[in-house]
C-alpha cells in the first residue's frame, strides 16, 4: 500500500495537523528533517540497517552501497506497471500438473503431480534437474538456493531434500500421517517446516 505523502494532504487539513502545533515545535521537525536527510546522504550504516531488514540473509551485490541497493529498490517500477503483463515462455516438461513453485533470481523450482521436482536455472529455463525419490504427487517444495525440500501428497507423507546440484536424495524425513501440503525453509538452510493435513506443522533440523 502507497503511503500518503504530507504534501497531497488538502490545505485544510495541513491546517489541523499544524494548528496543534505553536511556532518552535514546527522549527524542530523541520530541524529533525533536514537532520535525517543529511543522514542519509552520508551515514551508510542507516541503509545497512534498511538493507538486513528487507532482505535478510541475502549478500549485498559487488560493487554496490547498501544506500544504492536500497534505494533502487523503491524506485525502480515493475515493469506489469506500465502495461499488462507479457507471456515470455512456456515450460513443457512436466508429465502432471504444476501444483507449486518456488523461484529466486538464480533458479526456478516446481513440484508435479508425476512425482518430480524440477528445477531450471532462471536465465534460460531450459535443461532441468528431474529430482526423484517421491512415491507420490508433489503439492508442497521450499528452497534455499542449495537445497530444495518437497513433501509427498500420498504414499508414506515423506518429505525428501536434495542438493540443488544433485537429483539424488540427500534423506527422507518421516512423521505426518497425512498428505503434506505446505513446506518453508529457512534462509541459512538450517531448519525447514512443513505443514500436513493431519493438524500438525513440524520443525526439521537439517544440520
Amino acid at each position: 500500500m502507497s503511503g500518503i505523502k504530507i504534501v497531497d494532504l488538502p490545505n485544510d487539513i495541513l491546517g489541523l495537523i499544524f494548528g496543534f502545533c505553536d511556532v518552535q515545535a514546527i522549527g524542530r521537525v523541520e530541524q529533525s528533517c533536514k537532520q535525517l536527510l543529511e543522514l542519509s546522504r552520508t551515514d551508510e550504516s542507516l541503509w545497512k540497517t534498511l538493507y538486513d531488514r528487507f532482505w535478510r540473509g541475502q549478500r549485498l551485490p559487488e560493487g554496490t552501497s547498501y544506500r544504492d541497493s536500497v534505494r533502487s529498490a523503491h524506485e525502480v517500477s515493475p515493469a506489469w506497471r506500465s502495461g499488462a503483463p507479457q507471456k515470455k515462455k512456456e515450460i513443457t516438461d512436466f508429465k502432471g500438473s504444476v501444483n507449486c513453485i518456488w523461484a529466486n533470481d538464480d533458479i526456478v523450482v516446481a513440484g508435479s503431480d508425476d512425482y518430480r521436482v524440477y528445477s531450471y536455472r532462471a536465465a534460460d529455463l531450459q535443461n532441468p534437474v528431474v529430482y526423484n525419490g517421491l512415491e507420490s504427487r508433489v503439492m508442497a517444495i521450499a528452497c534455499d538456493g542449495e537445497h530444495i525440500i518437497a513433501g509427498e501428497y500420498g504414499g508414506e507423507y515423506s518429505i525428501c531434500l536434495w542438493s540443488v546440484s544433485d537429483a539424488v536424495p540427500i534423506f527422507p524425513l518421516k512423521g505426518h500421517h497425512a498428505a503434506v501440503r505446505s513446506m518453508a525453509m529457512t534462509t541459512d538452510g538450517n531448519v525447514a517446516f512443513s505443514g500436513s493435513g493431519d493438524n500438525h506443522i513440524m520443525q526439521w533440523d537439517l544440520r
